[in-house]
């Protein structure tokens, strides 16, 4: 992975390698998920599922051979999503001490990419808004590098727990995320969130196995404990989430939610002056 300060998206921007897509999840979950069809987790999976529909809905409107940034890409989970594309993957590498980030084609703080201005078809940023310490200037830098008519496709949580400590900072309304893409000159298409209250209940609840058996000191009592486990994931992990989703229909309101799911566009041509 490159380290420069300054680059040439050109130079780093490779077409995005077909594989299996593995989303983030805490690592306990992480063999047991990336085995579960989507088709499955549709029914059960508040969180992950409609955040990646929203990435395929993004992936089919990038044109075959445009950029791609992924700014705070992380272990580039979606990179798959965007094999017809030239896909450059980003972060600074200060989320999670486990992951991997060896598929990111840059290390880099988001505010100083070094790439030029106007270079960039097409920005994704999932939930990366709430790690930063100005989401605003992030935007803006987002705005910079975009083309004329690029996308942005983001997405920033409402109603998740605290994360990535200690860089976690921030939780956003429609109207602030709104406000925060329109001061920066971008033309909003869609703010919508990816569920309900119903959806967020079901997402709450499957946190209760991790805060009902917490990491032991002694391997033994992982094991006796071990099928009680397995038993508290199966009932709140899959069984309450699944009678859950289907009431979310109910929320027609849906101002509880884990997640918004955003989509702007820079501007074609600059704005008259008023």
């Amino acid at each position: 992975m490159a380290t420069r300060a300054t680059v040439q998206l050109e130079e780093l921007a490779a077409p995005a390698a077909r594989g299996s897509l593995e989303p983030v999840a805490p690592r306990w979950q992480r063999d047991v998920l990336q085995r579960i069809p989507w088709s499955l987790r549709r029914w059960f999976d508040p969180h992950h599922y409609p955040r990646y529909r929203f990435v395929c809905e993004a992936a089919a409107r990038v044109r075959a051979g445009e950029f791609v940034l992924d700014a705070g890409a992380g272990e580039c989970p979606f990179k798959p999503l965007f094999a017809h594309a030239r896909y450059l993957g980003v972060d600074s590498c200060v989320g999670d001490d486990e992951w991997d980030y060896s598929r990111l084609g840059l290390v880099s703080d988001l505010f100083h990419l070094g790439l030029r201005s106007g270079s960039v078809d097409n920005a994704l940023c999932n939930d990366v808004l709430e790690h930063v310490p100005d989401p605003a200037g992030l935007i803006v830098a987002l705005y910079e590098v975009l083309k004329p008519g690029g996308n942005l496709f983001l997405s920033a949580p409402q109603g998740w727990g605290q994360h990535q400590n200690p860089h976690d900072y921030f939780r956003f309304t429609s109207h602030a995320l709104r406000m925060l893409f329109e001061r920066a000159g971008f033309e909003v298409q869609y703010i919508r969130p990816l569920g309900g209250f119903f959806y967020y209940l079901a997402n709450r609840i499957q946190m209760l196995p991790i805060m009902l058996f917490p990491p032991a000191r002694r391997q033994w009592i992982e094991w006796v404990r071990l099928p009680f486990k397995l038993l508290a994931t199966g009932v709140f992990g899959v069984a309450i989430p699944l009678m859950l989703m289907p009431l979310d229909r109910l929320d027609t309101d849906k101002n509880t939610t884990l997640t918004y799911a955003c989509w702007c566009r820079k501007p074609s041509a600059p704005r008259p002056v008023e």
